[in-house]
């Protein structure tokens, strides 16, 4: 199709796919693990990404883990993948998390709340392989200076690569 001068009209080919998974995660400053549960809905190279986070306090004595806070996060972000192709996305992302620290009387902090309201950001790479696509993201809270990390798993159940994009065409 012909528009105006010259211009040509190209059909737009957004290629959206959604999934969900989980991950553990740790939390360096306050050395302690939780659980992610979280959904991916991608149009092309944009994601969106809401989480819920759990972080559970020690039950009991234990030498083991002996974190003594206990937090719900939930956020919501956006994920841009910088280098896209069928196989490894290498990815950045910016997210506003909300915290509820369910122990926060017991803290020696100043200035804190037990209801927070914050961003972060962070970066991430991801391997598409079927239906699945395992990944590892770094984040860090920009208000708490606190970095966490994690590795999971996503499925999407829709959106699977077939066995020739996940192997190197050079050795096929």
């Amino acid at each position: 199709m012909i528009l105006g001068s010259g211009l040509k009209a190209q059909k737009m080919n957004f290629d959206f796919e959604f999934g969900g998974g989980f991950a553990p995660e740790y939390n360096f400053q306050t050395k302690s693990f939780g659980l992610e549960g979280k959904w991916q809905f991608n149009l092309g190279r944009l994601g969106i990404t809401p989480k819920y986070t759990y972080f559970p306090s020690t039950l009991g004595d234990s030498s083991f883990y002996t974190n003594n806070i206990q937090e719900r996060l939930m956020s919501l972000g956006l994920q841009y993948n910088v280098t896209p192709n069928r196989r490894f996305h290498a990815y950045v992302l910016a997210q506003l998390t909300y915290g509820h620290w369910m122990d926060h009387d017991e803290s020696i902090l100043f200035n804190v709340n037990s209801k927070n309201l914050y961003p972060q950001v962070g970066l991430g790479i991801m391997r598409a392989y079927g239906c699945f696509r395992p990944y590892g993201d770094f984040t860090y809270n920009t208000q708490w200076k606190e970095g966490s990390v994690r590795i999971g798993v996503l499925w999407f159940p829709f959106h699977c690569t077939s066995p020739k994009d996940n192997h190197c065409p050079a050795f096929n």
